[in-house]
């Protein structure tokens, strides 16, 4: 898995594992450089993968996402002009399903304004139809 985290320019650096070490690139560079095209789509997958946790009320992966990918990461990585569209698609997502959608069983209280219908009709005093039934019950 692939780590994100705000480096020491204000922008995001991605950690990821070659072999034994771990090395840490500017996020502009594995966007823009052909020599880490294999690890810009491996970041890629792996926010998909993020994502797809993150779908739910899956707290558990999310405390886990967000010690892989951090909050000032997002945000840094949002703000980036030279990244491709591609990945901005995918930060935002991220973002939406970490910190936005957090918790979807939360309770939203709605004013509904209803009315019976014979209130209704009382107060637009509208002509009511008669029934046969009306007729059996009022001779009853």
């Amino acid at each position: 898995l692939i780590k994100t985290h705000k480096g020491d320019k204000d922008m995001a650096e991605v950690v990821y594992q070659q072999g034994k070490a771990t090395k840490t690139i500017d996020l502009e560079a594995v966007c823009v450089s052909p020599a880490y095209e294999g690890v810009f789509h491996l970041y890629l997958v792996c926010l998909e993968l993020y994502e797809s946790l993150c779908i739910g009320c899956n707290h558990r992966s999310r405390q886990v996402i967000n010690k892989l990918v951090s909050y000032d990461a997002l945000l840094s990585s949002l703000e980036g002009e030279k990244l491709p569209l591609s990945l901005l698609r995918r930060f935002a997502r991220l973002m939406l399903v970490l910190y936005v959608q957090r918790n979807p069983s939360d309770y939203v209280q709605l004013h509904i304004s209803t009315q019976l219908l014979h209130e209704i009709d009382e107060a637009l005093d509208l002509p009511r139809p008669t029934f046969e039934l009306d007729k059996i019950f009022r001779d009853f």
